[in-house]
């Protein structure tokens, strides 16, 4: 018997029982279901856990791509090359400065 049959044998006896025994069938299959119940919610919980875990650590890792060890480097490097031109630039306007007080 293969096993989708004996499944839905299985859901019509359950049905069948509990149409003739309806009380006695829900004092049975209430501990079932809230269990099952309690556990779904457990498996639901542990994945969005899993899930958020795996988020944060791909966004950790994209985050390390997006600012390698590179990249503060570079940033300085440019930093520096600006503050030298505008030492440059404030040394051209002194010099302009005592230029135009000898006149």
């Amino acid at each position: 018997m293969s096993v989708i049959k004996k499944l839905f044998y299985g859901m019509g006896l359950a049905a069948l029982a509990y149409m003739i025994m309806p009380d006695k069938m829900k004092k049975k299959v209430e501990p079932m279901v809230s269990k099952r119940m309690d556990e779904a919610k457990m498996l639901a919980e542990k994945g969005k856990n899993m899930l958020k875990k795996n988020f944060d650590e791909k966004k950790e890792d994209i985050m390390d791509k997006i600012c390698g060890d590179e990249a503060p480097e570079k940033e300085e490097v440019d930093l520096k090359k600006e503050i030298e031109e505008l030492k440059a630039t404030v040394k051209a306007l002194q010099n302009e400065i005592k230029e135009s007080r000898i006149y």
